[in-house]
């Protein structure tokens, strides 16, 4: 086999069947690779190297495991490198295979040769762990490391450099490794005793989930862990959906109305897969955990922005399952949110929701994915959006590139075939990855996308009418003909001015099963 093709019989031995690139002449012998495996291995061609990032990231978060994108050095990687910083901040698992010039080239000026560019120090500080192949021998042992680096303990991204001869080197009949699982951490035993009876001897515990609990897997454990305390469940901006919304405990988001006031009133708080982000904590109600019970698979975030009283680094799903049967079995006085809960809940499940997503709620099927960009519909998602189940909300909440929504869906949809898909973007952002609706219109994706076409940048607008009374600069838009640009690629479309016609409008193209265009004009 020819290092190409190790590349690929590896990634399928890790279940991983799909990746998203553009082939160039650094990585020309991966695609022949590609070529002679066929329909074995699906490969999606996009329209830019971010827009095919951006895709493996979103397949990564809704299938919750490994996406692949594939660049040439230089210029691919480099337009790939914002969504890989969105998958370092927002804990995905991301697999950059990127090419590198040929192996005898190795340790000249970098500057000086074809799409020159020193990776490993680019990738450095928004990776989980960089590495660069220099022998075909040594592809399997490099992907086995980068595949228990993506699997293991809280996700983030990988970059690999491979040379482009070593793609085309013979490279024999390697072992190729099963799946790689790691096993996951296991809590110790006496932290485990500790947290329990700190959580066994509160009145008010509330349980705040994080994105480590929707990595792991968590959001059965969770339930039970918070009907066992009678406590309430409320999530971060990137734990949203790690317990279902209509469960007997949620009350959906942290910053919620009713999320806070539960919040204020803990006296206990059992934190998991929390990393505690500025999103999360600059709001003027939040203030220090008055009791924490931190658990992260990850040890460097246990106690990093707040001291605990017990510190568990291990497997969340793991941890709490421990921890369900320890207070099932001794739950402790537990009537302590009797008074106040009721209300909350009531308070939760009945919330004003923002207008526009209250109409697409109505549209949409339940098991519908979601995906929005940076827009204000996207902004109020995390606060609004009923998520009925793990993994069907995203949004880039941490490092906010514009742009996500369209490719972000496109690989949601080939991650999960099974579930209709949703696109939410505003006119600035969707116009930054628009050209993907190519790559969807080539693939015969069925997808849903909702431009929400206000002829600006709405967010900073609002920014600079509340703190520069009203003096607006660079924040109005020239639009094209949305509806023209998807009758150029043979997309069917509707223009729309109301929320009814929306809604309306949605649900038709949801009904039919194709990819189709809705665009809201306010």
């Amino acid at each position: 086999m020819t290092g190409g093709e190790i590349v690929l019989r590896f990634l399928q031995t890790q279940g991983v069947g799909v990746a998203f690139g553009i082939p160039g002449a650094l990585n020309a012998h991966l695609y022949d690779a590609l070529f002679h495996l066929g329909p074995d291995f699906r490969h999606v061609l996009v329209r830019h190297e971010l827009g095919g990032a951006w895709m493996a990231d979103g397949f990564a978060r809704a299938r919750n495991d490994v996406g692949v994108a594939f660049t040439v050095p230089g210029p691919g990687a480099t337009h790939a490198a914002t969504a890989v910083a969105g998958a370092y901040t927002d804990c995905s698992r991301l697999l950059l295979l990127s090419s590198q010039s040929d192996s005898n080239l190795r340790g000249e000026f970098r500057r000086d040769l074809f799409h020159g560019l020193d990776q490993q120090r680019l990738f450095a500080p928004i990776t989980k762990w960089s590495a660069a192949v220099h022998h075909v021998d040594q592809i399997p042992e490099v992907l086995s490391e980068a595949f228990h680096h993506l699997r293991r303990g809280r996700p983030g991204p990988v970059q690999v450099e491979i040379p482009a001869d070593v793609f085309g080197a013979d490279g024999g009949n390697p072992d190729l490794p099963g799946r790689i699982v790691p096993a996951p951490g296991s809590p110790c035993p006496q932290q485990l005793a500790a947290a329990a009876a700190v959580l066994r001897g509160a009145r008010r515990p509330v349980i705040l989930a994080g994105d480590g609990a929707l990595h792991s897997g968590a959001s059965k454990a969770l339930g039970e862990v918070a009907s066992a305390l009678r406590a309430p469940v409320i999530t971060t901006v990137m734990g949203k959906g790690a317990l279902p919304e209509h469960h007997p405990w949620s009350l959906g988001d942290s910053n919620s109305v009713a999320g806070s006031a539960a919040y204020q009133e803990h006296d206990a708080l059992l934190a998991v897969g929390v990393r505690f982000v500025q999103v999360d904590t600059r709001w003027p109600w939040f203030s220090p955990p008055r009791r924490l019970v931190h658990v992260d698979a990850d040890a460097r975030e246990v106690g990093r922005l707040f001291s605990c009283e017990v510190g568990l680094t291990a497997d969340p799903r793991v941890t709490l399952e421990h921890l369900s049967g320890r207070l099932q079995a001794d739950p402790g006085s537990r009537d302590g949110w009797d008074a106040s809960f009721p209300a909350l809940k009531q308070q939760s499940d009945q919330r004003e929701v923002f207008p526009l997503l209250r109409a697409l709620q109505s549209a949409l099927p339940a098991d519908t994915v979601m995906a929005f960009d940076v827009c204000v519909p996207g902004f109020w998602s995390r606060r609004d959006w009923f998520s009925r189940e793990p993994h069907g909300l995203f949004y880039p909440g941490v490092y906010v590139g514009m742009g996500f929504g369209l490719p972000v869906g496109i690989g949601a949809r080939l991650a999960r075939p099974d579930r209709p898909v949703c696109v939410v973007a505003g006119d600035g952002g969707f116009q930054m990855t628009m050209a993907e609706l190519g790559t969807a219109v080539q693939h015969s994706l069925p997808l849903t996308v909702v431009v929400v076409n206000d002829r600006g940048l709405t967010l900073i607008r609002r920014v600079q009418d509340r703190d520069f009374g009203g003096r607006r600069c660079e924040v109005d838009l020239v639009n094209p003909d949305f509806a023209r640009l998807a009758a150029a690629y043979g997309i069917p479309s509707e223009q729309v001015t109301s929320l009814d016609a929306l809604e309306d409008a949605v649900r038709r193209s949801a009904a039919g099963g194709k990819l189709g265009l809705v665009e809201y004009v306010l």
